[in-house]
């Protein structure tokens, strides 16, 4: 299920902030899909979308996530695991606080 835009998405690209230690970019918007890379508190990376994902359990159990550019591969990461900025000046500051 694709969500309408957000504000951080809606104006053009948004950038997020990975703020967990280790975070997986998954292949699909589903927590047992297929793991593409791993992701390091501080690293920043380009939005390209959002979704609710799906889940076996039921719709309660869906999780937002959103679509990241990184290294020539693109894949899902949890809302849970990053943090959201509208530009990429203000990643870049929230980033060095993870860092």
């Amino acid at each position: 299920m694709n969500l309408l835009p957000t504000p951080p998405l809606s104006g053009g690209p948004a950038w997020a902030v990975v703020k967990e230690v280790y975070a997986r970019l998954k292949e699909s918007p589903v927590q047992g899909a297929r793991d593409l890379s791993h992701l390091r508190r501080g690293e920043l990376f380009e939005v390209s979308g959002r979704d609710l994902g799906s889940s076996p359990a039921g719709a309660d159990k869906r999780g937002l996530w959103y679509r990241l550019k990184a290294e020539g591969a693109e894949g899902w990461a949890r809302a849970e695991d990053i943090d959201v900025f509208a530009t990429k000046a203000q990643a870049e500051l929230a980033a060095a606080k993870y860092r």
